[in-house]
């Protein structure tokens, strides 16, 4: 009996894939950056609508990445525990993630605050892994603009 052999490339899953920044991270992951292998699948997280047509990223093939393109996530209502629940619905391989890429704005108490402190709080310290991370804040609506790219302990 033949057994499925598990793709050996890392998975990246990516928060406001549909924005200037998540789109850009989304393309060049399917382009193979920053090597072919590198990521065997990334999961691009959008809060509309979107088909994989209108999103212009490149065209499926066997020497691409797998993207499994999620529409209707929202950060912006409900629980931390409502948008876990949702995720693993709606999302293919989620416990798999070994990447997280954030792009997008949330204001302090939501689920994108928290989530954001929990992808923050798993950045690992090893000298050959460089994560940034970034932060601005609107004086007047306190709303949080953030991006950062997480490597996932297992």
């Amino acid at each position: 009996m033949a057994t499925l052999k598990k793709p050996s490339g890392a998975h990246a899953l990516v928060f406001g894939a549909s924005g200037l920044a998540g789109w850009a991270i989304v393309d060049q992951l399917l382009e193979n950056y920053p090597a072919e292998g590198t990521f065997s699948k990334v999961t691009a997280l959008v809060h509309r609508p979107l088909s994989l047509a209108d999103s212009y990223w490149p065209i499926p093939s066997p020497s691409r990445p797998k993207l499994d393109l999620v529409s209707g996530v929202n950060l912006a209502e409900g629980t931390i525990e409502e948008f876990t629940a949702s995720l693993k619905e709606k999302a293919d391989d989620i416990a798999d993630v070994t990447h997280a890429f954030y792009f997008g704005e949330f204001q302090k108490g939501s689920v994108a605050d928290t989530l954001s402190i929990y992808l923050y709080s798993r950045v690992p310290l090893y000298d050959y892994q460089h994560t940034d991370r970034t932060m601005t804040q609107t004086q007047k609506s306190g709303i949080m603009l953030g991006c950062f790219n997480v490597q996932l302990a297992r």
